[in-house]
Formats: structure tokens, C-alpha cells, sequence
């Protein structure tokens, strides 16, 4: 028997590269190596490799990429093994049986990633038995509206609301559009804030403790940003450049992304700039190398 025998690696490399096709006296080498034994599978056999499944099914990669690429059919025995897994039983559902599979709900929905993957690929709808675990947690509740119910999802809203980052996701990517419930959570992050203001083109008051407005006036790192932001969003606006489109970096830069504002316009950003602050001085620079274009302002 060959030298190369020694080692699984070895084994697969001598198939692979030497015979360029099946190497049986190396099989049982390679069936030691979970990942050697999908890629043996994958990349000679063309198919399944029994004496390997054994190995595979220790490592999710590689019985997660089994089902994708190598199974055909349903392997019983090896089912209670997946039903120990969310993420090897959705993909064993998406992959193998192609359908609903009830027995493994329970399972699955202890992940909450995974419950949208399944609801939302297997289910095409609601998948109540997550709802039920994962109503208190932000990022299902907002992932789930957005991905499955494909639209507002109440139940979640309460939840959501209690979380600044899926706040101001959920009113940008679900409500589409300004979003009461989550501005309490939303106010109390003042970076989100001001992302937040960039969203909804206005002041944001708060009516509980201080009012956010007066706090970011204040704020000695978002303050000018702010003030900024409230100066240029409509002049910009109405000239067609969303607030999404530039940064206000500091109190004398601003960044645009010239690729997403019609060259004809920049021109008449300066001077539109200048005048909604009451500059003394706007100059729009373009950016050098990899840098983007920006304007300085001079107060």
C-alpha cells in the first residue's frame, strides 16, 4: 500500500490529484476526517460516501454542505443526530425533505435565527411556535417582521420599541417612516438619534426626562451635527440630495457620496449650504485617491 496512506490529507490529495477518481484502499483513512470525507464525497465520488457519514455528521459545516450538495435522500439513522441541532435540522428540512418538518419545530425554534430562516424558506409564514419563545427578543422580533411577515408585525412591537438599533430598523426597513414607539429607546443613543433625524428629515423631542432635541444641542460631540443636519436637510432635500448621501463629520466637514448625487448639482451645494448655515465661506472639495468628495465649511 502507497506511502501516502499514512495520513486522511494525504489520502484524499493521492485521489484527487494522482488518480483523479475513487481511492478505496485510502477510503477508511479519510472517513476518520469529518471535513476530508464531505470533500471526498464532493470532489470524487460525486455523491455519497457512506463509510465517511459517520465522521460528517460531527461537524455541522460539513453535514450542513452533505445536505446541500451530496444528499439526495433521507438517511433515518442519522436523524436523531440532526434533531440535536436548529441549524442542521433547517438545513436538513431546506435541503433533504424539501418541505415542513414538524418533528424538528421544537428544535429549531430554540434559535432565533434560525426560526426566520425556516419561516421564512420552509414555512413561507408564520412559524407560532418561535413567536412563542422569542417574542421578548428585539432582534427575532424585528428580523420576523421584516423577513416573514414581510410587513408590521404587532405582537413584536413592544419589544422592538426597547431596542434603539432595531428601532430605527424597523422604521426604516417595515414602517417606512417615522416610528413613535421606538423614539424613547431611539433617544436615549445619541448617535442613533442623529441617524435617526437624518431618517425623519426634523427636530426629535422626546416627551420623558429631558427632551433629546435640547440634550444633542448640547452634546458637546453630536451637538454641531446636529445643528448642522437641522440647517442643510431641507435645502438639500429639495434639491434632490437626501440626507442619506453625506455625513456631517465635524463642525467644518461634510462628506458626500458623489456616486449616489447627479454631477450637475454639485455645483450648487456650497453655495446652498452657505447660505442655509450663514457661512462666511463653503467650498466643495473632491476627494483625493480613495477619498470621498466632501465640503468645508467656514464659519
Amino acid at each position: 500500500m502507497p506511502e501516502i496512506n499514512q495520513a486522511a490529507h494525504a489520502a484524499y490529495q493521492y485521489a484527487l490529484l494522482e488518480l483523479k477518481g475513487p481511492y478505496p484502499e485510502g477510503e477508511a483513512l479519510i472517513a476518520t476526517e469529518p471535513f476530508l470525507s464531505f470533500k471526498y464525497a464532493h470532489d470524487i465520488l460525486k455523491g455519497r460516501f457512506s463509510l465517511g457519514e459517520k465522521a460528517i455528521s460531527k461537524d455541522i459545516w460539513s453535514f450542513s454542505r452533505y445536505f446541500e450538495h451530496i444528499l439526495r435522500e433521507r438517511i433515518p439513522e442519522y436523524e436523531p443526530i440532526i434533531l440535536k441541532s436548529p441549524e442542521l435540522s433547517y438545513l436538513y428540512a431546506r435541503h433533504v425533505i424539501r418541505r415542513r418538518w414538524p418533528v424538528a419545530e421544537t428544535v429549531i425554534s430554540q434559535s432565533a435565527d434560525v426560526s426566520v430562516n425556516y419561516a421564512s424558506e420552509i414555512l413561507n409564514g408564520k412559524f407560532k411556535l418561535a413567536e412563542a419563545v422569542h417574542i421578548y427578543n428585539p432582534a427575532f422580533a424585528y428580523s420576523y417582521a421584516s423577513s416573514v411577515i414581510k410587513g408590521r408585525w404587532e405582537p413584536g412591537e413592544p419589544t422592538i420599541a426597547r431596542s434603539a438599533n432595531f428601532s430605527i430598523l424597523y422604521a426604516k426597513e417595515v414602517v417606512k417612516g417615522r416610528w413613535a414607539p421606538g423614539e424613547v429607546a431611539i433617544s436615549l443613543n445619541l448617535e442613533i438619534s442623529l441617524m435617526y433625524v437624518k431618517f425623519i428629515k426634523s427636530e426629535l423631542h422626546s416627551s420623558i426626562g429631558a427632551d433629546v432635541h435640547d440634550v444633542l444641542l448640547a452634546d458637546k460631540k453630536f451637538g454641531h451635527q446636529y445643528k448642522i443636519l437641522l440647517g442643510i436637510m431641507g435645502p438639500l432635500s429639495n434639491l434632490g440630495i437626501e440626507p442619506d448621501c453625506y455625513n456631517v463629520i465635524s463642525k467644518t466637514k461634510i462628506v458626500f457620496d458623489e456616486e449616489r448625487i447627479d454631477k450637475a448639482l454639485l455645483p450648487r451645494i456650497p453655495p446652498i449650504i452657505q447660505n442655509a448655515l450663514g457661512l462666511k465661506k463653503c467650498n466643495y472639495q473632491p476627494g483625493k485617491d480613495k477619498n470621498s468628495d466632501y465640503v468645508r465649511l467656514r464659519w
